[in-house]
């Protein structure tokens, strides 16, 4: 290796190496996903930072894919939202490990 060669993080990792299959992303937003799943500025995404679109190239080559998940299965709901009983019990418990996690949604169809 030449000193003026630049390594990233993933030449170091080698998470190409690791990492084979495409990442399963589930949403319960039906426009994030579409945000997502849209290789286009519009009107209505003008205002999220140009940096935040690199999700959409990930979509467009394959790398990753969106899913569409119930909210009630959102294990991530009771780190933004203010849930209490049952449904908060649930999700930390099948996020810690404690209890099975929802089944991954089947693949998705296109959200245009």
């Amino acid at each position: 290796m030449k000193i003026h060669d630049t390594l990233t993080v993933l030449d170091v990792l080698r998470l190409a190496d690791i990492v084979g299959d495409q990442t399963i992303m589930i949403g319960d937003n039906i426009n994030a996903l579409k945000w997502a799943s849209t290789d286009a500025v519009t009107p209505g995404n003008t205002h999220v930072r140009t940096a935040y679109h690199w999700i959409k190239e990930h979509v467009r080559d394959g790398d990753i894919d969106l899913r569409d998940g119930p909210s009630a299965l959102n294990l991530a709901d009771f780190l933004t939202k203010n849930l209490a009983g049952p449904p908060i019990q649930s999700a930390s418990d099948a996020a810690s490990g404690y209890i099975d996690a929802p089944i991954v949604p089947p693949r998705r169809i296109t959200y245009d």
